[in-house]
């Protein structure tokens, strides 16, 4: 009986531990990292290597890499119209609902961290854009501008993976 209830408890500790603690994603395009992780449970992240892109993952304790996009192959074109498709499904697929749904899901994200150094190769509208990303600047939020062609984008996103799961079963039990 006693090792029905530690299983239990453990399982309950786990499975709030996955749904209360933040799911983070960063975005960081000046070292072309890019990361999805749950602390502890899952991480899959994005990288550029010397043959293209590479995708590493870990669920748990176990560490997978897999090369996903090499840009040196060449894709067949097919000469094959494709048939058209019902206005309907058209209407389902982005329809007004999906993309409320989208929003909501994109709303349930919080942002850690913002850091935005942009050049638009333009001196004058340089210029004009550095009072402006001065101002908007704050602890979270970091704007520059530059004059020496570099443009970098550094995010930092944090949610609750209930948040998003609440978000989807109302969704789709009130929406459809």
């Amino acid at each position: 009986m006693s090792a029905g209830l530690i299983i239990s408890i453990i399982i309950i500790a786990v499975s709030g531990y996955i749904l209360f603690f933040p799911v983070t994603f960063k975005i960081d395009t000046d070292k072309n990292h890019y990361c999805l992780r749950l602390p502890g449970v899952f991480s899959l992240r994005v990288l550029k290597a010397e043959t293209g892109w590479k995708m590493r993952y870990s669920i748990f304790l176990f560490r997978f890499s897999v090369p996903f996009f090499k840009p040196h192959k060449q894709l067949k074109k097919t000469d094959e119209k494709h048939p058209r498709t019902s206005a309907g499904f058209l209407k389902r697929r982005y329809g007004i609902d999906n993309l409320l749904f989208a929003i909501n899901v994109i709303k349930a994200f919080r942002l850690r961290k913002l850091r935005l150094d942009i050049d638009t190769g333009d001196y004058p509208l340089n210029a004009q854009l550095i009072p402006a990303a001065c101002y908007l600047s704050s602890d979270r939020v970091n704007l520059s501008v530059n004059f020496n062609d570099h443009n970098e984008l550094y995010v930092i996103l944090q949610s609750y993976l209930a948040r998003i799961i609440y978000i989807t079963i109302r969704h789709f039990m009130f929406n459809r």
